[in-house]
């Protein structure tokens, strides 16, 4: 086996147990622990704030983008539109892993993350580079090896 690949199934085993962990840990947010944690004198604590961490009014639930915030869409730009691609999981900082058969050659792809969950303000940064599993095959109708990580600018 070689060690691209290797490296690419230990990025791929390593992103699956950790949305497997925050997303268990994301089900299990209780309203009241977050206003106790995060809530001094009816403000958000400074610290949370910094981390883009939201305090929780009564009878307020927790939006998919606040519960999953290590989730992002690919968009692409083939003409003068963009489109989306497809979804990926963040895996480390500025590093993305999607499907393979998101990235179309010949076009300019963007990641779309929410960068202050108090505002809702969406960051989109450039993929620098991507590396698809060395035997992923876009023509086959139903290809195999279907994985790729992305580094973003």
């Amino acid at each position: 086996m070689k060690p691209a690949c290797i490296i690419l199934s230990g990025i791929i085993v390593i992103a699956i147990m950790a949305v497997c962990v925050m997303v268990k840990f994301a089900t299990e947010i209780n309203v009241e622990e977050k206003k106790r944690d995060y809530l001094r004198g009816g403000r958000i604590h400074s610290l949370a704030k910094s981390m883009g961490i939201i305090a929780l009014e009564n009878n307020y639930s927790l939006s998919i983008a606040e519960r999953f915030p290590y989730v992002a869409a690919v968009t692409r730009n083939s003409s003068s539109t963009w489109s989306f691609a497809c979804f990926a999981s963040v895996i480390l900082v500025k590093w993305i892993v999607t499907s393979a058969h998101c990235r179309k050659p010949g076009a300019t792809h963007r990641v779309l993350l929410y960068h202050d969950f108090t505002r809702n303000y969406i960051h989109t940064y450039p993929i620098l580079i991507w590396r698809l599993h060395e035997k992923f095959n876009s023509s086959n109708l139903t290809p195999k090896y279907d994985i790729a990580v992305a580094k973003l600018n």
